[in-house]
């Protein structure tokens, strides 16, 4: 996604109807943080509910082992479907990414479990966004 520029129209347009997918943050303290969103895009500019979203951190990009996942607490608005006061995805206002091309993080801990503590915004190293397709076993 960073190579495609950090712009929320450009974020929105490759994923809207594409499906579930997996986004990933890392800060310039090399912190990565996360979401999945099992609905995807669709364009309605709405609030989503959804109980199989969450949202996720490790300390740094060298630990992969010791992530923290915050599950849905409160499904009513736990996912926007849609380019949301220039956002470039919007987690129930836990976590999101704006035009500033910063990471905010903790704002709203309604929707979610809170798992990053103190609210606070990071500027941004680098987004990726992963489609996410089941499969028959």
């Amino acid at each position: 996604m960073s190579r495609d520029r950090f712009d929320s129209g450009t974020f929105y347009n490759k994923c809207v109807g594409q499906g579930p997918f997996v986004v990933l943050v890392r800060t310039h303290t090399k912190n990565i943080y996360g979401g999945y969103n099992p609905i995807g895009y669709t364009g309605r500019n709405q609030w989503l509910s959804s109980t199989e979203s969450f949202v996720f951190s490790f300390g740094n990009d060298q630990d992969m082992y010791n992530m923290k996942i915050g599950r849905v607490t409160n499904i009513a608005c736990s996912i926007y479907d849609g380019p949301f006061y220039d956002c470039f995805f919007n987690f129930g206002n836990t976590l999101y990414v704006t035009n500033g091309q910063r990471l905010a993080v903790g704002y709203d801990n309604r929707y979610y479990r809170n798992i990053f503590g103190e609210k606070h915004l990071s500027n941004i190293e680098e987004i990726e966004v992963f489609s996410v397709s089941g499969k028959d076993c």
